[in-house]
């Protein structure tokens, strides 16, 4: 979808005055400059018995008791220093200290973040398909509202997503992109979050206007994905 000048004036006006702790100088930064090229992508109780212990059972119990002191301090004497197991050396044997992890490279970034993401895809579709449009003109307040409920499951799957990624090793050539990239996902957070407020408060103009930052985010995801070959996150 295409915007101009007034409508770029109209979404930084509304940042400012209405959400200015929570929409970053960035968002508008990145808005401004490609905000009218295309369109949105996309969880045992104890029980007790009376117990009778009879004459017969406390003389197992004390005989029990003599072996275990006397077994003890058997074990005591072989343990002691200077002392060995029969028929050992009695040397000492070093253990092999545990080899270090190899450092992450692309390759491995890239197979753990794809393994994340391909396995997010099935839930991300069905979040997907159950979220409709928040802007039909027919809707009714309270219909409108229920969509913008879908849409914040959508920003909650995203977000413990991106808890996962942000949990992957990344090769030092890549951590400010990897970096840069996450916090773009935070912003679309962000400007999700307001859109949905809005939503449900009946202020469905500057919502679908807010909507528009939303590409500009998505579009610098993907760059990032096809640079480094990888697969689309949803």
């Amino acid at each position: 979808m295409n915007a101009g000048r007034d409508v770029e004036r109209l979404i930084a006006d509304w940042l400012v005055e209405e959400a200015p702790a929570r929409a970053p100088d960035r968002i508008l930064a990145d808005a401004g400059r490609a905000i009218d090229r295309t369109k949105q992508r996309w969880f045992a109780a104890a029980w007790r018995e009376p117990m009778i212990i009879s004459t017969g059972r406390l003389l197992v119990a004390a005989a029990v008791v003599v072996i275990a002191v006397a077994s003890a301090g058997w074990l005591g004497r072989m343990s002691a220093p200077g002392s060995a197991a029969p028929g050992s050396s009695g040397g000492d044997v070093s253990s092999p200290s545990p080899s270090a992890s190899p450092p992450p490279t692309l390759e491995s970034f890239r197979a753990a973040r794809n393994a994340i993401c391909e396995r997010a895809l099935p839930s991300a579709r069905a979040l997907n398909d159950a979220f409709s449009d928040p802007y039909d003109p027919g809707l009714t307040q309270a219909e409108r509202s229920a969509r913008a409920d879908r849409l914040q499951d959508i920003v909650d799957f995203g977000i413990a997503l991106r808890a996962e990624i942000a949990a992957i090793p990344v090769p030092p050539e890549l951590a400010a992109e990897q970096t840069a990239n996450l916090t773009r996902s935070e912003d679309l957070q962000i400007v999700l979050e307001q859109e949905i407020l809005l939503l449900r408060t009946g202020k469905v103009s500057e919502a679908q206007q807010l909507d528009l930052l939303t590409d500009p985010i998505n579009r610098q995801a993907e760059q990032f994905e096809q640079k480094y070959n990888l697969s689309p996150c949803p």
